[in-house]
C-alpha cells in the first residue's frame, strides 16, 4: 500500500468557505480518479504542526497508481483550482509492506 500525505498552509485558515472548497476538491478526485483507493480531507488538531492547519490523506494499491494520479487531469485541475488558497504544503509518500 502506498500512501501520500499532503500538509496544507492555508492562506485563510479560518475561512470556513476554503476549508469547504478543499473539500468539494478532493471528493472531485475521489469521483474521477479509480487508483485513488481513499482519500481524506482532516483538520490538524496539533498545536505543535503550525502552520499546517489541514491534510490530504490518500491511498494507493502502489506507488505506480500514485504515479497514475499525479499525472491524472482531474488532479491537475484541482491543482490548478486550489493555487490561490494554499500558501503552502509539504508532502510525505511512503510504503507498507
Amino acid at each position: 500500500m502506498f500512501h501520500h500525505v499532503v500538509l496544507l498552509e492555508f492562506h485563510r485558515p479560518n475561512d470556513p468557505g476554503a476549508i469547504a472548497f478543499m473539500r468539494e476538491q478532493c471528493d472531485f478526485m475521489k469521483a474521477h480518479i479509480p487508483e485513488l483507493l481513499e482519500i481524506q480531507f482532516e483538520k490538524n488538531v496539533a498545536d505543535r504542526g503550525k502552520p499546517y492547519t489541514h491534510a490530504i490523506l490518500t491511498s494507493f494499491h502502489s506507488s505506480a497508481d500514485h504515479d497514475v494520479y499525479q499525472a491524472h487531469q482531474a488532479h491537475v485541475l484541482v491543482k490548478e483550482r486550489i493555487k490561490d488558497t494554499i500558501k503552502s504544503l509539504l508532502v510525505l509518500d511512503y510504503e507498507v509492506g
